[in-house]
């Protein structure tokens, strides 16, 4: 690994200085929303792709020291998680463009002796060949320029190497499903035209289509998968109320226009309760995986 450049970080773009902004006031968002929330036999999407990497680290034998790089690794709940499965600290790094996310990374007794880089994925100091797996959770689709980040993740990772990255995208289909109820609520109060959040996703993220544009042959991968799977916020209304409430786009509405949707969702939901008290709430979570093709990449 190469050490990290002292350069400041180019002037961010609105959403990143939205996203900073956000995540300076509440570090450690995602593991909030998802962190347990069961999916596909798995406790959480975390223990998952987790999982994935932990298989990609130790199949990556030759040579043994490549990397596993996070990038949008936040408060470090997801590299906690993996070191649990033996993986030295020294194997492991964490990006993430937030100093508050890293803060909190920081202050994680786990992840001492983990490098925690404060960079954008667009323009990583890491050296080129140098990982053997980088992962992303819940953040991919809200990094701007993805072309580069693209370009970027193809050059730091070895011929081989395994890129991991996942998403939220939507509910489940079938019924009953509180989710619907949360999106009918928030469209009707959230009117974009008359705030200033940047949209946030790049829709490419969304459709296969979209995504096997950006990793292909032409771009350094190949292998493409993409899996998506149910998850389950299943809780009481409040609880479910209580992630939902994350939403990044929430953070610019009044208290009043907070808390008159919080009553209208918990009046509509109180009818979906099951036997066990909770309301279902399912979302698609996609995982997308693919490889860095054998050869040189293209200028």
């Amino acid at each position: 690994m190469t050490t990290p450049s002292l350069e400041p970080m180019t002037m961010p773009t609105p959403i990143e200085s939205f996203l900073l902004h956000f995540h300076a006031r509440h570090p450690g968002h995602s593991h909030r929303v998802i962190g347990r929330a069961p999916l596909a036999g798995f406790d959480s999407p975390y223990e998952r792709i987790a999982g994935v990497a932990v298989s990609a680290l130790r199949a990556a034998s030759a040579p043994p020291d490549g990397l596993l790089v996070e990038l949008a690794c936040g408060d470090g709940y997801l590299l906690e998680r993996i070191l649990r499965e033996g993986i030295p600290p020294a194997r492991c790094v964490g990006v993430d463009m937030s100093d508050a996310e890293l803060g909190a990374a920081r202050a994680r007794p786990a992840l001492a002796g983990v490098p925690l880089l404060c960079e954008r994925a667009q323009e990583l100091s890491l050296a080129s060949n140098s990982a053997a797996c980088m992962v992303s959770h819940g953040s991919f689709n809200v990094m701007c320029d993805l072309e580069q980040v693209v370009a970027e993740v193809a050059r730091v990772l070895r011929p081989g190497g395994l890129l991991v990255w996942t998403m939220l995208d939507g509910p489940w289909p079938g019924s009953p499903n509180a989710f619907p109820l949360f999106l009918r609520l928030f469209d009707a109060t959230h009117d974009r035209a008359t705030r200033d959040v940047p949209v946030l996703a790049d829709r490419r993220t969304r459709t296969r289509t979209g995504i096997e544009s950006l990793f292909c042959p032409r771009t350094g991968f190949e292998e493409l998968t993409i899996e998506e799977a149910e998850v389950s916020l299943d809780d009481s209304p409040e609880g479910v109320w209580s992630r939902l409430r994350w939403f990044y786009e929430m953070a610019t509405w009044t208290e009043a226009e907070v808390e008159d949707t919080r009553a209208r969702f918990l009046a509509a939901a109180d009818s979906m309760r099951q036997a066990d008290g909770t309301i279902p709430c399912r979302m698609i979570h996609r995982q997308v995986s693919c490889r860095r093709a054998h050869g040189e990449l293209r200028p």
